[in-house]
């Protein structure tokens, strides 16, 4: 039997009932609509009349048929939003920044990365930076050696990833990193402005953060991020206006956002 739309349904079931109410000697079998299963494209079930035993209103047929309609709309649209995948997670944008007192070298795991604001001269001198030329002399040979052959990267608002020296894997000593950044062109009275300095901070540690991503690309095991309160020693900035440029940061895809601050 072919489907009906609602209007010639409405039109149907007047006609019936209308004939129903003219043939008391003998009453027809009511009618319910019956669904047709679902098309292999997808349709909403038709509904069509036939006869059956039980006997029912227009009213009841009618309110029947609008809840049959219903139930499919909504079946369909439980279906749509079941079927709807789940947005992935987005990579972190902003430095994930853990602030902790103590000893930045004190029970450092091995490839853990040491950063700290450097001069663009070669030149460890004074402060914590004297602190890293005794405990890595490699990596302050290679520091030097860097800003005296490459002038031209060694420039303020860029950086260097030292790896561990392979002397120090020989005899069995701690495998660490050191990041340089270059947040001042000078060092002592000529050392460059608070301003200036801050504006070096967020590209320098940017570059670092590249360098180290791209040595995990290449299978390198580099660890966790530690730094100290740059800028606040012999650079002179106020402390909380370098800490306002880190939480300014904003990362590139696949960087490191996790780092712990050794105040």
């Amino acid at each position: 039997m072919p489907s009906l739309t609602s209007s010639a349904m409405r039109e149907e079931a007047d006609a019936y009932y209308e004939s129903r109410a003219s043939e008391s000697s003998h009453p027809s079998p009511s009618v319910q609509p019956v669904i047709k299963p679902e098309s292999d494209h997808g349709a909403a079930p038709d509904v069509t009349f036939e006869s059956v035993a039980r006997a029912t209103s227009r009213s009841d047929f009618i309110a029947e048929t609008c809840s049959i309609n219903e139930g499919t709309v909504l079946g369909e649209r439980s279906t749509l939003l079941q079927s709807t995948p789940l947005a992935t997670p987005l990579p972190p944008t902003r430095l994930s920044i853990t602030t902790t007192h103590g000893d930045i070298f004190s029970v450092a795991p091995s490839r853990t990365v040491f950063i700290h604001a450097c001069n663009c001269a070669g030149v460890w001198g004074t402060g914590i930076a004297a602190e890293f030329r005794l405990r890595y002399p490699k990596a302050n040979t290679r520091y030097a050696s860097y800003c005296k052959k490459n002038p031209s990267d060694a420039k303020p608002g860029t950086a260097l990833l030292i790896p561990p020296s392979p002397a120090s894997e020989q005899k069995n000593e701690p495998q660490h990193y050191v990041g340089c950044l270059f947040t001042s062109r000078h060092y002592g009275r000529r050392k460059d402005v608070p301003a200036r300095i801050l504006a070096n901070t967020g590209p320098a540690l940017l570059d670092l953060l590249r360098q180290i991503r791209d040595a995990r690309n290449v299978g390198e095991d580099v660890g966790e991020l530690r730094i100290c309160k740059i800028n606040a020693g012999k650079f002179a900035v106020p402390w909380e206006d370098t800490l306002k440029a880190l939480r300014s940061l904003k990362l590139e895809p696949g960087m490191e956002s996790e780092i712990t601050i050794f105040l």
